[in-house]
């Protein structure tokens, strides 16, 4: 028996297996389908209590459970915690602070800011906003060209698909619009990549499909797609059109579709784009790339583990 709860497009894996004609569909009734189900997707995790019930439960359960989710996983599955946790990592662990290797080298400058509270997260941020504003960048681990204008994001922590971004040219609108959420809401304060490598003049973002385990292996899906924006790339635009590639947001534009069906590419087209465009600089999509995106996929698991053995990466 497998259960669904609607929210990010469930339908691919629901249609397969009933597809098989040997799982039968039972409708999502809280918590105790725990006891009911072999198979259930959900769009967000379970509550510890949740977890709690399933462990009792599988004790003695006469049958497999599979669930979508891991345990514990909010430290790489939230825009906050994954900050915190890979700062964590790359500063405990002895190659990163051997050769001088921070988090913002993986990600661009963040910081963790609570509406509502003036700490030491909050002063950190004030600082190196001002000291771009006066033109110092050596903090920056990116060249000085994404920080002439000074731009920052600003994400909720728990949001997905692109909603409540807010892209900011001044302090004070960064201050005014935290002043107005609720107390004690968390948001990433994210320095904007000023200068990003386009696609015909356009932002866009990779996307890969990652499957980890229970037994901490991890598959990537050779196969990623990019997704591009509906209009050409200008700071001064402050649609976010231009500026947020997520295809939530994207495909309620009235450019959607214009440029690329579904505003989606192939690795193979980008790679041959690179080529073209970028002969002088040898790129490789696979080897200087996806190599290090799958680089980045083993920093980030492990983070929110304090005792994981470093997993196996396969491609499938």
């Amino acid at each position: 028996q497998s259960t669904w709860v609607p929210g990010n497009h469930p339908e691919v894996i629901r249609e397969g297996l009933l597809r098989r004609n040997v799982w039968e569909e039972i409708p999502w009734e809280g918590d105790e389908l725990y006891e009911k189900a072999n198979f259930i997707w959900k769009p967000t995790n379970f509550q510890a209590k949740g977890y709690g019930r399933m462990d009792l439960y599988q004790k003695k359960a006469p049958f497999p459970q599979i669930i979508n989710h891991l345990e514990n996983i909010s430290g790489i599955c939230t825009k906050t915690g994954l900050i915190r946790t890979l700062k964590q990592y790359y500063t405990k662990n002895d190659q990163a602070v051997m050769a001088n290797y921070t988090v913002f080298e993986t990600c661009a400058t963040s910081f963790v800011l609570t509406a509502g509270q003036e700490d030491i997260e909050y002063f950190s941020f004030i600082n190196r906003y001002r000291e771009l504003e006066k033109g110092n960048y050596a903090k920056e681990r990116v060249p000085s060209k994404h920080c002439m204008e000074n731009i920052w994001l600003i994400k909720p922590a728990n949001w997905n698909q692109g909603r409540g971004i807010e892209v900011f040219r001044n302090l004070k609108s960064i201050q005014t619009f935290l002043g107005e959420k609720p107390p004690n809401s968390t948001w990433v304060a994210q320095k904007y990549i000023e200068r990003p490598l386009l696609y015909h003049g356009r932002k866009f973002d990779i996307r890969v499909w990652v499957l980890v385990t229970c037994n901490n292996e991890i598959f990537f899906y050779r196969e990623g797609y990019i997704r591009t924006s509906s209009d050409y790339y200008d700071t001064n635009n402050p649609n976010n059109y231009v500026h947020l590639t997520n295809n939530c947001l994207q495909q309620h534009g009235d450019k959607y579709g214009q440029f690329e069906d579904g505003n989606t590419l192939a690795f193979s087209i980008l790679g041959k784009y690179l080529e073209e465009f970028y002969k002088g600089y040898e790129i490789d999509f696979q080897r200087d790339v996806v190599q290090r995106i799958k680089d980045l996929i083993l920093d980030t698991y492990p983070v929110s583990y304090t005792h994981l053995t470093l997993p196996t990466i396969y491609s499938v």
